[in-house]
């Protein structure tokens, strides 16, 4: 997963996270961040990289709860 973390979309795993009805804050609290940094990787002022904690809790909260693709 390690090499996997550094070419993610970032933003895409959020909004989708977005589209079940989950909010910012719900995001950030299940993934251990503040919610202004969620918003940060929306807005392109972050999200270049995120530390291996949260972006494998990213990637795993996204599995878990985002619509899977047909």
């Amino acid at each position: 997963m390690g090499d996997m973390l550094g070419t993610m979309n970032w933003k895409a795993l959020i909004e989708d996270l977005l589209k079940t009805g989950m909010t910012q804050n719900e995001i950030a609290v299940l993934v251990g961040c503040r919610q202004g940094y969620v918003s940060d990787v929306l807005n392109g002022r972050r999200g270049k990289s995120l530390s291996y904690e949260i972006g494998s809790r990213l990637i795993a909260l996204h599995a878990d709860r985002a619509p899977k693709a047909a």
